[in-house]
């Protein structure tokens, strides 16, 4: 507040996303009514709690193929664009990363903070071998 003005509340939603997580078979399910309510700009879904929830397979490489994660995947993407609202997901490949864009999806992160760090602190500890 101190930092953005006096008008700060009044423009505050302005700059706010709000994302519905989409991450049971019961949501997509439910789709078209969630992506009707107001306010709401899109979704995100995590595909492994989405798996999960079709009871798949929750390890990578695996449930990606399965056709009703596809099935899944493919009626939040055009239910969220047909609403006019983002769909959004995580992923865990440069290769997934691809295919959702592919599928439609406009918002897109790459692994967790976790996998990141994890995967940074490895390399690091190869580098750190060498010397």
């Amino acid at each position: 507040f101190l930092h953005h003005g006096a008008d700060y509340f009044e423009r505050a939603n302005e700059g706010t996303l709000l994302l519905v997580q989409m991450e049971h078979i019961d949501a997509v399910n439910q789709a078209e009514e969630i992506m009707a309510l107001p306010g709401v700009d899109g979704c995100f879904v995590g595909p492994v709690d989405l798996a999960i929830s079709l009871g798949l397979s929750r390890h990578r490489g695996e449930y990606e193929q399965e056709p009703a994660q596809q099935a899944a995947l493919k009626k939040i993407v055009d239910t969220t664009l047909a609403a006019g609202k983002m769909p959004c997901c995580n992923t865990y490949s440069p290769d997934d990363f691809a295919a959702q864009k592919a599928a439609g999806f406009q918002g897109i992160t790459m692994k967790s903070d976790l996998d990141l760090l994890f995967d940074r602190g490895t390399n690091l500890l190869s580098e750190l071998k060498e010397i």
